[in-house]
């Protein structure tokens, strides 16, 4: 669980970003996706995001949770053609990576955020060793709060060396 002073921090750094960073997803937004991709959400992650939604963090534009063509659409996409596994979202895709999100489909769980190479995404959903750089954020806090760094550092609002 998040303790509330760090929650309070990300509320004043996410304001201290302007109007873009406080768009925030909405309870109605948690039930949708979990209902359509019979997952469930943790409370730390629901509370993240009503802080400001990872969605408007970084310079990475993640498949959003209102747009028809967003993470709904994607995830149910990659279920079916990659055999994606039922208890991971797919976040992002560039050509280089994939930033995928590991949930709780019966129970909520503390989220699990893997940052991979595009080549390995099917050992990834194999259950397989990864062979490139990745990059692994043991909870979706410690997933915020790099983006909230990496976009404080780009704005110039802390040090790009901090």
């Amino acid at each position: 669980m998040i303790n509330e002073l760090l929650y309070q921090d990300y509320e004043n750094r996410c304001r201290a970003l302007g109007e873009k960073h406080n768009l925030i997803l909405t309870s109605s937004s948690f039930t949708d996706v979990e209902g359509k991709l019979n997952i469930k959400f943790s409370e730390v992650f629901k509370n993240l995001n009503n802080i400001c939604s990872y969605e408007n963090l970084f310079i990475k534009e993640f498949f959003s949770f209102s747009k028809s063509s967003g993470l709904i659409a994607e995830t149910c996409r990659l279920r079916k053609e990659a055999n994606l596994p039922d208890n991971i979202l797919f976040l992002y895709e560039d050509d280089a990576s994939v930033i995928l999100m590991q949930v709780g489909t019966t129970e909520p769980q503390e989220e699990k955020v893997f940052w991979i190479a595009v080549e390995d995404y099917e050992r990834f959903c194999k259950g397989e060793k990864l062979e490139y750089k990745h990059q692994v954020f043991p909870s979706f806090t410690d997933f915020f709060e790099y983006l909230l760094t990496e976009e404080e550092k780009e704005r110039g609002i802390i040090s790009k060396k901090a």
